[in-house]
């Protein structure tokens, strides 16, 4: 194992997170996640993978967990039937399992799209299933996704009542620390010192940081290339969008969320603005939904429904006057639909997906197993690896965590609909573009703490409606 120097700062930070409250421990993971282009170790045991910071920092949050036996207790109640929780943990152990036996079990009895050295070098390719270290690889991404979902349960109960605040603003300070790297990898771009990121840009990754589309510099911020700079742009603005549209965090919140969206657009990841559209889209029949149905709306929610489509159409009209720019707009969409789409990577892409369908097919439903093969799809990534059984268990978690009861407070049923719209994108994202059934360790720290406060208030209704029943008055 190679130890990098970011290593060794986040370790110092992790140690520093055993002596704080688990707010500190919220604002490290979540900051750190922004570090993908980053490894703070170098796995050479298993091919030269990366340890992400994120999960370096994840370790030091479940150390403390797991040294505390009411912090442990409060984490592991979160796996018991018929919680969420207990859904993703015979999810976890079914890709385990898979992993190990189905890979074997259907060894060269059908071909996977997986990273292959051929003779013309390492790339994607259809070969015969065989176990991998990717198997091993993506098993222990997927069961870290369930060791944050647990650990930060625990730390949202001890945080309590201010957990979900504490989430939220985290996601703010991400937000602008986001845009911060955007603008440093532009200005080390255009004065020729990228070569200063290189401690940041360390992971076993093609580092795709000097590319351009249409005559732009693609950007990539602290990320490998500018689909996942893209993407993490947009769970921030539809995060901090949200918070602003249910008046939480007001002013804060929407600095973020035009920060993110400045982010979105520098990107110019096809992803990220395919997955925009269908956010504001959502989110623009969900408050509609909200005014006209449910009579509740509140000002900014209105001012969106009312201002957004003359805003839109005002910026659209005034690029459409300016030529300069209205041809710059014409190339970038050409280049990232038009061009893309007809492309031979976006042909390729659409026979992953049919070949991900015919795994599942050939391995009786089982799937092939986590990492073995890819797609350009979360659901069809989820099909093919795991399965039905295992895609039935994993569905079964996000929708019940998608609708769990909210909060009977209105400042927190505000956090929690931040949280779980912010999810919903990243499902949304995974579902356009992701090869892979990691949905990333934010969807799950997320999940965990929403739903630590979820089950909280629905144990305390329980007890009082048993102490009702009983002749004692609730307090």
């Amino acid at each position: 194992m190679q130890i990098e120097l970011i290593g060794v700062v986040a370790f110092l930070i992790g140690l520093i997170s055993l002596g704080r409250s688990p707010g500190f421990s919220v604002y490290m993971v979540f900051l750190s996640t922004l570090l993908g282009a980053s490894a703070a170790a170098i796995l050479t045991a298993l091919g030269g993978a990366s340890l992400q910071p994120a999960h370096l920092m994840l370790a030091f949050v479940l150390l403390k967990v797991g040294t505390n036996p009411y912090r442990l207790a409060d984490g592991l109640s979160s796996l018991s039937f018929p919680r969420p929780g207990f859904w993703l943990l015979i999810t976890v152990l079914y890709a385990l399992a898979g992993a190990v036996l189905i890979t074997r079990l259907f060894a060269g009895s059908t071909n996977v799209y997986s990273i292959a050295r051929l003779g013309d070098g390492v790339r994607i390719a259809l070969v015969p299933l065989v176990p991998t270290t990717g198997n091993l690889t993506q098993s222990l991404y997927f069961a870290s996704d369930l060791l944050a979902y647990v650990a930060f349960y625990a730390c949202s109960k001890e945080l309590g009542s201010r957990s979900l605040a504490v989430l939220c603003s985290a996601a703010v300070v991400c937000a602008f620390a986001n845009l911060a790297f955007g603008l440093i990898d532009v200005a080390t771009y255009l004065t020729g010192t990228g070569e200063y990121l290189s401690f940041l840009r360390n992971a076993g990754y093609t580092m795709l940081v000097e590319v351009e589309m249409a005559g732009f510099k693609r950007v990539v911020g602290s990320f490998s290339e500018a689909s996942t700079y893209g993407s993490a742009s947009l769970f921030l603005f539809t995060f901090t969008g949200k918070m602003w549209l249910e008046e939480v965090f007001t002013r804060r919140a929407g600095l973020a969320a035009a920060a993110s969206l400045i982010a979105v657009i520098a990107s110019t990841s096809t992803t990220a603005y395919a997955g925009l559209a269908i956010i504001v889209t959502f989110e623009y029949l969900t408050c509609l939904y909200g005014l006209v149905i449910n009579r509740r709306s509140t000002r900014n929610a209105t001012l969106f429904l009312f201002l957004g489509p003359f805003v839109v159409a005002f910026i659209v009209m005034l690029g459409a006057l300016q030529e300069p720019v209205w041809n710059a707009v014409q190339n970038i969409y050409q280049a990232a639909f038009s061009e893309k789409l007809t492309s031979d990577s976006g042909i390729e892409r659409s026979s992953w997906n049919y070949q991900g369908l015919q795994n599942l097919f050939e391995t009786n439903g089982l799937g092939v197993g986590v990492g073995s093969t890819r797609t350009s799809s979360w659901p069809l990534a989820v099909l093919a690896s795991l399965g039905i059984v295992g895609t039935v268990t994993y569905f079964a978690f996000v929708l019940l965590f998608f609708f769990a009861r909210p909060s009977s407070d209105d400042r927190t049923r505000s956090f929690q609909k931040s949280i779980r719209l912010a999810c919903i994108c990243q499902v949304v994202l995974g579902s356009i573009g992701s090869p892979f059934v990691d949905l990333g360790l934010l969807f799950f720290m997320c999940a965990g703490m929403s739903m630590a406060v979820s089950e909280s208030e629905k144990t305390a209704s329980a007890a009082r409606a048993q102490m009702l029943e009983a002749g004692v008055p609730a307090e």
